[in-house]
């Protein structure tokens, strides 16, 4: 039996996690996961702690975040406030077990590099990030751009758009961005070159520049859509986030951590840090921004 303990309980994330390892979650019937547990968690919010406690099968609250070291096999992180997710792993980073690190991996960029350089070192799977990445949708869109076949012809671009919330408790712009950065570096590839970005009061709108085309991003509608255009045909959807989002991500921890390993590499897993940051920065300053690059 695998031990995890979940870290942040403010986030929906926390019981739906709970409740799909444990068994409760009607997207799975009220099936658990057998060999998993989630046997703790640490959070701020008293309503999410109790009810992880009575609905969510959580053995007990601690006091501290890490209260868990040595005595749960994984964490998963889901504080709703980035700047708090490296503060939460380092513990278990040097304890050494697998962890899930939810959206915004961080907000730092070198907390992203420290994140991913100690568990490399140590050799510890990490995933998460936004669940959005990974959704139906999107991998069948992301399938097309690898294989577009004659019917679709040559990928010429393509567009993304996705809810924001750019005033909150959690880091702002930060907060919710990286649903639709992590839509947009699945379907059109990890191997972005640098972002021009700009605001107005309700919504954000990106280039992402790519080595042969531009990838276009709307912050701000309340769907998540994507679009793929090929010189010969387009192809659009709406981006399905509910039926397999929580699942999908559970799926993706659990397989880490019986095989010990990652979804992603390392460097693809914090590249998001790095999107959010330059296109934070091009808002600012109008100018376009290069995408830092890091070594790990």
């Amino acid at each position: 039996m695998y031990k995890v303990a979940i870290l942040g309980t403010e986030n929906s994330h926390a019981i739906n996690f709970a409740k799909l390892i444990n068994g409760g979650h009607p997207s799975r019937d009220g099936r658990g996961c057998p060999d998993f547990k989630v046997i703790g968690a640490y959070g701020y919010d008293e309503r999410a702690n109790k009810e992880l406690l009575e609905e969510g099968g959580v053995e007990y609250i601690a006091d501290n975040y890490a209260g868990f070291v040595g005595k749960v096999d994984a964490v998963m992180i889901t504080a709703r406030h980035g700047g708090d997710h490296f503060k939460f792993a380092e513990p278990y980073l040097k304890s050494g077990i697998p962890m899930f690190v939810d959206k915004p991996v961080t907000i730092d960029e070198n907390e992203a590099i420290m994140l991913a350089r100690m568990a490399k070192e140590k050799n510890i799977p990490l995933c998460g990030g936004s669940c959005c990445g990974f959704v139906t949708d999107t991998q069948y869109l992301k399938n097309i751009v690898k294989n577009p076949g004659e019917h679709i012809g040559k990928i010429m671009g393509g567009s993304v758009c996705a809810p924001i919330n750019m005033k909150n408790d959690y880091g702002d712009f930060f907060f919710y961005s990286q649903h639709l950065v992590q839509i947009s570096l699945e379907i059109f590839g990890y191997d972005l070159k640098s972002v021009l970005a700009f605001a107005r009061e309700d919504s954000i709108i990106t280039i992402s520049r790519y080595d042969n085309y531009d990838v276009s991003g709307h912050f701000g509608p309340h769907c998540y859509a994507a679009a793929v255009y090929g010189q010969n045909n387009n192809v659009y959807r709406e981006i399905d986030i509910v039926t397999d989002g929580y699942a999908k991500e559970v799926e993706k921890f659990t397989d880490m951590v019986r095989s010990g390993n990652m979804p992603q590499s390392y460097s693809d897993f914090i590249k998001p840090v790095f999107v959010l940051n330059a296109i934070k920065k091009s808002m600012d300053t109008g100018s376009e921004i290069k995408i830092r690059e890091y070594d790990i």
